[in-house]
């Protein structure tokens, strides 16, 4: 008799939690105006409750569940109708509830990233960190206040993840080489969940955070090993055959793209052998061979290398200059057939002119003209005594004996 009067009760809690949610849901969808601050407390309270009371029994997961959703359509909402910003206390109250939610053991995030799960309640959460970053105010001072938890928040929705998504690929493959991933509902799995974090890293590493969390996050990755993990998945991405594409380098680029913009991260990155692994990794080698150029069947390799690989080296020099010199210098000289490929296409009175290859184009140019500033053709003449005419770019960048030949040529 008691059993069955607490289920009936815990039955009627769920349907009263399920109607307020309906009611909510269709105010928020159905709102004209925009939605007041006093709901993103609320998404707060439901993300505090889940955290308190967690899944006790099997038959609070639909309620538990319930809450996370609803916390996140309301941000969402807010997000999409309300022209005003939300302050600092009260967005740091919803920073807090989604950490404390996301390292609790009802959610776990961190195992639940290695298997092919249905109820994934951590995604909606991670959407929410998305939302809060965005909605810090450029005058915000939460980053100096509380750098402690962004910190941990990187920490533990970035830097820890990708390390774990990425490190589980990388022993596959290793494992498995000719293993092929098209059908594996895992991968596609992880691919969006590396997508989400790859976001969320963006909208981080925008924001003005001092000097001191940059090389604090530095450390994270350097720590965690995620930075030698990312590198390690582009040298091995030529191996992850995921519906014909390249898919694991584009990813792995994309987030060295991101961290370089952080010189303390782009600092560790280098000293993790970044260098080597842009120049010698076979994805890289198959675009030194040249023949890369925009056009439909090349279209994601040559986007690997000017969105990746020219990308991160222009930022690169942007934060150290001639201190990496030798680097960019023996980068150029590796890719010189993939430089003369983009030389020639302009030659051809057939060649469609795409955004592209005019891209390309301006990077390597821009490249060109920074070896030159940086003196990088008299560094060449140094450790090449016995060469009268040194090439870095073809067609860019040429140098002779004679000083006004080579800025004639040059010009």
């Amino acid at each position: 008799m008691v059993a069955s009067v607490n289920l009936q009760f815990v039955s009627a809690q769920i349907s009263t939690a399920k109607s307020l949610g309906a009611l909510i849901t269709s105010y928020c969808k159905t709102s004209e105006g925009p939605i007041d601050t006093k709901y993103i407390q609320l998404s707060a309270e439901l993300l505090t409750i889940n955290d308190e009371e967690g899944i006790q029994e099997s038959i609070f997961e639909d309620i538990f569940h319930e809450r996370i959703e609803l916390a996140f359509l309301i941000c969402f909402s807010f997000s999409k109708t309300s022209k005003s910003k939300i302050n600092d206390k009260l967005l740091f109250s919803l920073f807090s509830s989604v950490s404390q939610l996301l390292s609790s053991t009802s959610i776990s995030f961190t195992s639940k990233l290695l298997v092919r799960d249905e109820t994934t309640y951590y995604r909606p959460l991670l959407r929410i960190v998305l939302l809060c970053l965005k909605a810090i105010k450029d005058d915000s001072l939460l980053l100096v206040e509380y750098s402690a938890t962004f910190v941990d928040l990187f920490d533990y929705v970035i830097s820890i993840p990708i390390r774990i998504i990425f490190s589980s690929i990388h022993n596959e493959v290793i494992s498995n080489p000719n293993q092929e991933f098209d059908s594996s509902s895992l991968i596609a799995k992880q691919i969006d969940d590396i997508s989400l974090i790859l976001t969320i890293s963006k909208e981080f590493l925008r924001l003005k955070f001092p000097n001191d969390i940059g090389k604090m996050i530095s450390n994270s990755l350097s720590n965690n090993g995620t930075l030698k993990v990312i590198i390690n998945i582009y040298t091995c991405s030529h191996l992850i055959k995921y519906n014909n594409e390249k898919i694991f380098a584009e990813l792995s680029l994309l987030f060295i793209y991101e961290f370089v913009s952080i010189k303390a991260i782009a600092e560790e990155l280098i000293i993790s052998g970044l260098f080597p692994a842009l120049i010698e990794s076979p994805t890289s080698i198959l675009i030194r061979k040249g023949g890369i150029v925009p056009i439909p069947s090349n279209l994601k390799l040559h986007n690997l290398w000017s969105n990746g690989l020219l990308s991160i080296v222009l930022t690169l020099i942007g934060k150290f200059g001639e201190k990496i010199l030798p680097e960019v210098c023996l980068f150029v000289t590796s890719f010189q057939r993939q430089f003369l490929t983009t030389i020639h296409y302009w030659l051809e009175s057939n060649t469609p002119i795409s955004t592209a290859s005019i891209q390309e184009t301006g990077q390597i140019i821009l490249l060109a003209k920074t070896l030159h500033s940086m003196g990088g053709y008299d560094y060449m003449l140094r450790t090449n005594p016995s060469v009268e005419t040194i090439t870095l770019i073809p067609g860019l960048s040429l140098i002779h004996i004679s000083e006004p030949t080579r800025l004639d040529v040059i010009s």
